[in-house]
């Protein structure tokens, strides 16, 4: 019985993502524009044109705050030497700028939580 109230769940979770992404249908990260219906059926959240906007960061980076450094010498990067901080550590994902930077003000303040699943995948 038990099983079958979650399996009953989670099928009602799914017609309900269903019915939600018709009203609000899914969007580029980087542009904001409409997926396409092959990008959705990939569970692509960018474009392929807009994904060559994206800079990943790699090594090296601070170890405290995860920006970009240009020497593979250093360990921290010149603001974090500078500066007291209380955040023990940090990780950046893309370069802050251009696109990611657009894309990062629509997240936090046009309400944009759909892009959370996108950068929580980047993540991982």
């Amino acid at each position: 019985m038990k099983k079958r109230q979650h399996r009953l769940k989670f099928e009602t979770v799914s017609v309900l993502d269903n019915f939600l992404e018709c009203i609000f249908p899914p969007r580029c990260f980087v542009c904001d524009r409409l997926l396409e219906t092959a990008d959705i059926r990939r569970q692509r959240n960018v474009h392929a044109a807009c994904r060559k906007k994206l800079y990943p960061v790699v090594q090296p980076y601070c170890y405290h705050c995860g920006s970009p450094l240009a020497d593979t010498e250093t360990e921290y990067c010149q603001n974090c030497r500078k500066h007291r901080s209380f955040v023990a550590e940090g990780r950046s994902l893309f370069v802050y700028r251009g696109a990611v930077q657009k894309s990062m003000y629509r997240f936090k303040y046009a309400n944009r939580r759909r892009y959370a699943r996108f950068l929580a995948e980047e993540a991982m």
